[in-house]
């Protein structure tokens, strides 16, 4: 049996959506698609500028971290447990 929905776009010649909203490449969705469209590409972008800059910081600290060894301020190092 078919629901109102699909039987209105039967009618119309328009494919019918299982979720009973609107097909997704209705010319009436191009603007909300494209506005979301644009706010997905700016997050990603400001997400990868965060991502590099942690990155770097990282790096530094890394190589920070690797010249601690020769400090005489630098922590002790954990001794190996060997197993008898």
């Amino acid at each position: 049996m078919q629901t109102d929905n699909e039987d209105i776009a039967e009618r119309v010649g328009e494919p019918s959506t299982s979720a009973g909203g609107m097909d997704p490449n209705h010319p009436l969705l191009q603007r909300a698609q494209a506005v979301l469209k644009r706010q997905l590409i700016a997050k990603k972008l400001r997400v990868e500028g965060e991502f590099r800059e942690k990155q770097g910081e990282l790096q530094a600290s890394a190589a920070a971290g690797r010249g601690a060894c020769n400090r005489s301020d630098a922590p002790p190092r954990r001794a190996e447990h060997t197993r008898a």
